[in-house]
């Protein structure tokens, strides 16, 4: 990933020591137009949204990097811009996350979910 690994970098290098365990955490929507092409009447993709928050549980991001632009785009549907913040925000973290909760928001044409880096109790 030299994009998010370019993306990263600026972010690390200001990090203070006194913040290298404090971890990280990534909100934003999972899966709403995902797949979707745009149609509002299709429901939300959640079995594509746990497919791909799994990915960024066990660091396993070959499967999604390798999908490239144009397949990334047919599977992600207009959701794809989304899926490349959260992977720049992954490498920005620079571990995987441990995935705290997801729900399908179909009111919104989304999913929604939080991420973290760190152990919520």
């Amino acid at each position: 990933m030299p994009l998010a690994s370019t993306a990263a970098r600026p972010i690390r290098s200001r990090s203070r020591p006194e913040h290298a365990n404090a971890g990280a955490c990534r909100t934003g929507a999972g899966g709403g137009v995902r797949a979707l092409a745009g149609n509002p009447d299709a429901p939300v993709n959640a079995a594509w949204d746990a497919w791909f928050l799994k990915q960024l549980v066990t660091a396993d991001l070959d499967p999604v990097t390798g999908l490239g632009d144009e397949l990334l785009e047919e599977r992600a549907g207009s959701g794809s811009h989304e899926i490349r913040t959260w992977l720049i925000a992954f490498a920005a973290a620079g571990r995987p996350l441990v995935w705290t909760s997801y729900e399908p928001v179909p009111e919104w044409l989304t999913g929604m979910g939080i991420g973290t880096t760190f152990e919520v109790a």
